[in-house]
Order: C-alpha cells, then sequence, then structure tokens
C-alpha cells in the first residue's frame, strides 16, 4: 500500500528534484513520544531541528508539520523556536491527546528520527525512518542485564517500524551494515546513507558566553579537558576518568594543573557504581579534579568548547561520527578521540590526530597527555575532517529529497 503511495507522490512532484517548483509538499516530522520524556539537549530532537531547518533552507515551497503528543508539546516548541522564527509560515508544530486523531490529510510522508516509538506503528502515511543505532546489540551483556525490558522493547519496535517504513536512513555505514542489513536483515533496495552535518550552528557558534561569566558560573578556575557527554554504559567515563587521575598522579601530570570536566552528573546514571569505585581509589583531592558540570543548556556549549585545553571522546560506540569531534574543531579547540569504525570511516588518515585504543587505560592516558600539552594542531585536524566540517543540513536535506523521489 505504501509503495502505491509513495509512487503517485513521485510522479506527482518528479519535477521538485530541481527545487524550483511551486508545488507543495507536507513533510510531517513524528516526536510521538509515550508519555512525558527529557528531550533538550538530546540527540535525536537536535538532529530533527536541523533536518526541519535544512529542509526549509532547500525549498521556500516545503511545509513541515512536527507533531508530538500533548506531555512534550511546550518542550518541542521551544525546542523548535529559532526554526519556526525564521519560517513562520512553513513550519507548524501540533499536539495530538490520541494517535487516532492526529491528523494526516495534508501529510506526504513522515519522517520518524527515532524506532523507539511506538505510535508511529499507527501512521497511515509512508514512513521514512532514521535508524541512529542499536547500540544493545554490541553490548549485549552490560544492557540487557540493566535494562532487559527495554532492551527487548527496541528490539521490537525495530523490526516491527523497518518493515513498516518505506525507507530506513542510516548515518554510517557501520550502522547500515551491522544493524540494518545484518542484524535486521533489511533488504539492500530499502536502506540508504545519509551522513548527516556538524550539528551547532554558526548562529550558535558566534554567541559564545565571555569566559570569566562561563567559568563563574561551572566554577571551573583552572585549565581543563571536557568530555561532553551525557553517562551511558558504552561512553567509557570510568576508564577515561581512571586514565585521567592516572595522568595526574604521574610526574608529567602533577605540575599540569588541568582538570576533567564532564557534562553530566554521575549519582544517577547506570555507571554510579563503577564511577564512584574509581573515583574512591584516589585521594579526595585528587578525585575532585574530577568535575561533574551536569547538563548544560546549549547557549552554553560553544563556551565550554572555547574555553577548553582539549576535548576527549573516549565512547566505545556510536551511530555515526561523533558530533562533539566537529563541535570542538569549529571552536578551534584540539581532540582527541578513540579509534572506532564511525570515525575511521571518514577520514583518510590518523597521521595528525591523537586517537587512542578506547578499550586501554594507558592509550587514554597517552592521549590525555599529548592533548594538554597542546599537541592536537588544530589545522592538520580541521583538514583530517575537512569534508564533513563543511557540510550543510542543507545538503542533508537535498539527499532525504532525492531519495524520497527517487522512490517507485
Amino acid at each position: 500500500m505504501y509503495a502505491t503511495v509513495l509512487s503517485g507522490l513521485l510522479n506527482a512532484c518528479k519535477q521538485k528534484l530541481n527545487y524550483g517548483s511551486v508545488i507543495t509538499m507536507n513533510i510531517g516530522i513524528f516526536l510521538g513520544y509515550e508519555g512525558k520524556v527529557a528531550l533538550s539537549g538530546e540527540g535525536i530532537m537536535r538532529y530533527a531541528v536541523r533536518l526541519a531547518e535544512g529542509l526549509l533552507g532547500v525549498d521556500a515551497n516545503l511545509k513541515i508539520s512536527v507533531s508530538t503528543n500533548q506531555e512534550n508539546a511546550a518542550e518541542v516548541r521551544e525546542i523548535f523556536s529559532q526554526v519556526a522564527a525564521s519560517f513562520e509560515d512553513s513550519i507548524q508544530i501540533n499536539d495530538f491527546q490520541d494517535i487516532k486523531l492526529i491528523e494526516e490529510r495534508d501529510i506526504d510522508v513522515w519522517v520518524v528520527p527515532y524506532v523507539g516509538m511506538e505510535l508511529a506503528l499507527k501512521l497511515r502515511k509512508p514512513i521514512i525512518v532514521c535508524l541512529h543505532d542499536l547500540v544493545y546489540i554490541h553490548f549485549r551483556e552490560g544492557y540487557y542485564n540493566i535494562y532487559p525490558d527495554f532492551c527487548r522493547r527496541i528490539d521490537y519496535l525495530a523490526r516491527a517500524i523497518t518493515e513498516k517504513a518505506e525507507m530506513v536512513v542510516f548515518s554510517s555505514e557501520y550502522v547500515r551494515d551491522n544493524e540494518g542489513l545484518s542484524y535486521l536483515k533489511l533488504p539492500a533496495d530499502k536502506v540508504r546513507l545519509i551522513r548527516p552535518a556538524p550539528i551547532l550552528r554558526e548562529a550558535d557558534l558566534a554567541k559564545v558566553t565571555p569566559e570569566s561569566e562561563f567559568k563563574v558560573k561551572y566554577q571551573l578556575a583552572n585549565r581543563y579537558i571536557v568530555y561532553p557527554s551525557v553517562i551511558r554504559l558504552h561512553k567509557n567515563h570510568a576508564r577515561l576518568i581512571d586514565a585521567f587521575l592516572q595522568f595526574r598522579r604521574s610526574a608529567e601530570g602533577q605540575g599540569s594543573e588541568i582538570e576533567l570536566a564532564i557534562t553530566d552528573n554521575y549519582q544517577t546514571s547506570p555507571n554510579c557504581q563503577e564511577i564512584a569505585s574509581v573515583l574512591k581509589r584516589y585521594p579526595s583531592e585528587i578525585s575532585a579534579l574530577v568535575r561533574f558540570l551536569g547538563r548544560l543548556p546549549s547557549n552554553d556549549i560553544p563556551a565550554l568548547y572555547r574555553y577548553a585545553s582539549g576535548t576527549i571522546i573516549p565512547t566505545l560506540f556510536e551511530g555515526s561520527c561523533p558530533f562533539p569531534i566537529f563541535e570542538s574543531l569549529a571552536m578551534d579547540t584540539p581532540v582527541a578521540f578513540g579509534r572506532i569504525p564511525v570515525v575511521t570511516e571518514v577520514i583518510e588518515s590518523t597521521a595528525h590526530l591523537i586517537t587512542f585504543d578506547p578499550y586501554s587505560t594507558a592509550s587514554i592516558k597517552e592521549a590525555i597527555a599529548a592533548l594538554q600539552l597542546g599537541s592536537g594542531h588544530i589545522s592538520q585536524q580541521k583538514a583530517a575532517f575537512s569534508g564533513f566540517l563543511k557540510r550543510s543540513w542543507q545538503e542533508v536535506a537535498k539527499e532525504y529529497l532525492q531519495a524520497i523521489y527517487s522512490r517507485s
């Protein structure tokens, strides 16, 4: 049924590939979570906002309809407020109380940015789902031990929604091949690789909080390196903290006055005991050098990077090349990162980069030493990622539209 509907859409709209048509197309972005969830700062929401902005920037005749459940409506409207202000006649935010009453009459196709939205199974118009990753299949023991019901539910939904979808979009070759083709066994003609662009906007980068104001706010009196990530099982915080504290106790590290800033609080995280165990192994004056800042509002993120001596990214897994790499480089702050497939697939050489084995505490420690000394030559790092740094969300949007119109 959906193939027939989308085929009709294709025949009616083929001329829009030139992005000059007067035909109006209405793309729905479905954010139908069940119940109230925390959305601010989440990667999926940032992705949805930038995609909407890119689509509207590509074609003035496009219309975007964002639909969410009533419990999250206020937060969704706030998150999309800047886009709505820039394209007020082309985007609307709708909320629903009952999915059965959702208005789909004017929707041509839905974009579903997360496979965990069970309500998407009840949508009647064609859907395109973005499958960022299924992290639990890569760290089965850890995730199934702590979140068994969640893992089983997401696994069911991933299969059901990708089966229903007209198209499944992946952000990296690694996830496309592992999650899409191997694990879910999706047909090759149903998958698309559309790499994202850097999340931070140029306008965001231009609005940097003054250094003194920022450091007073977060009590960062000394130099610091930063790991800008929420604490999750695969994010590797405990090993990073151990490596950092080992470095600070070393002869080289004792004179560095460097601190480690982490943008979350570990006490309520699933890694709480593991992180607490690492911290307890060191004297309090040493462990206090790890600063848990909590989750920062988006307007403080550019300053976080700008005033850091370096950004370190020890994550064991991501669905695409980690956004903090590009956000940091955009603020002229060098980065050190683990050698994981989603990174190595987009760069030709790591010769001038600070990289490490994310499973090795010793390797991370060496990277910290190099990073805090300023060994990351920013111009060479930018050159290595130049293709991705130049990529825009309008390019992403064009690839989405081409994928939509190419379906038969």
